[in-house]
């Protein structure tokens, strides 16, 4: 699940290694307008990728002892499933955080870029078949975006049903950068399951979130701003 920190996160970490484009970095400034407390925590994720860099470059090697629980959700957020590195130096010890989103966005670089988890990734990677409902198909949406919205974009959209509730699968376009939306699954009975939450960008945007609603309940899919208001609704395929 994509939520709004998760995209401060992967901007952050791109900056402290010079890896955003020039969209990426306006949309960044625009989250600092709005947060200026994260331009301390950006300059000391910085001092925590150059330690690394400086580290690395000493000929230091990556340890296999396991990572905390706290450090694997940071990484894991990003995308980045390295373990983490131990820096043999007399600074100040970095907090867990820094030191994980350090190096998710060291692993971001080294990979080229982070993974895309959008509706036509998970088509393009799915191998399971089958009639609506059926568990781990994808399930394409045609969500429909009224002329009066406030997301003047487009919205993709697949539902994947799972044991455990249903996935929600979004590309989204002309969202405004900073903005909350929120993705919820309706029941059948009209009621709005939230499935998590993103921040808007000049970019598109690529989620996955999940609902704890079996996709057997499920009558469609609502993305509303955060005031409440419907950006984009789409109705699921009938079992």
């Amino acid at each position: 699940m994509t939520t709004p920190q998760d995209r401060i996160d992967q901007l952050l970490a791109a900056a402290a290694t010079g890896d955003l484009d020039e969209v990426e970095a306006a949309e960044l400034e625009s989250v600092l307008a709005e947060r200026p407390e994260l331009r301390a925590e950006l300059d000391a994720l910085r001092g925590t990728v150059g330690a690394l860099d400086d580290w690395a470059l000493a000929g230091g090697a990556w340890s296999d002892v396991p990572s905390s629980p706290a450090l694997d959700a940071a990484v894991g957020r990003i995308g980045a499933t390295e373990a983490a590195p131990v820096t043999p130096t007399p600074r100040p010890r970095p907090s867990r955080r820094r030191l994980g989103l350090a190096a998710a966005a060291v692993a971001l670089v080294a990979a080229g870029s982070a993974t895309t988890l959008g509706v036509q990734a998970v088509v393009d990677d799915g191998t399971v078949e089958g009639p609506p409902g059926t568990l781990g198909a994808v399930e394409r949406l045609t969500p429909s975006v009224s002329d009066d919205s406030p997301l003047p974009g487009r919205v993709d959209a697949a539902f994947v049903a799972h044991t455990w509730g249903t996935e929600a699968v979004l590309d989204v376009t002309g969202t405004r950068p900073g903005a909350v939306y929120v993705v919820y699954v309706v029941d059948e009975q009209g009621r709005d399951v939230e499935a998590g939450a993103f921040l808007g960008s000049a970019v598109e945007v690529h989620c996955r979130m999940n609902a704890a609603v079996l996709r057997e309940d499920v009558a469609g899919l609502r993305v509303a701003d955060a005031s409440g208001v419907t950006v984009a609704t789409a109705t699921a395929p009938t079992l």
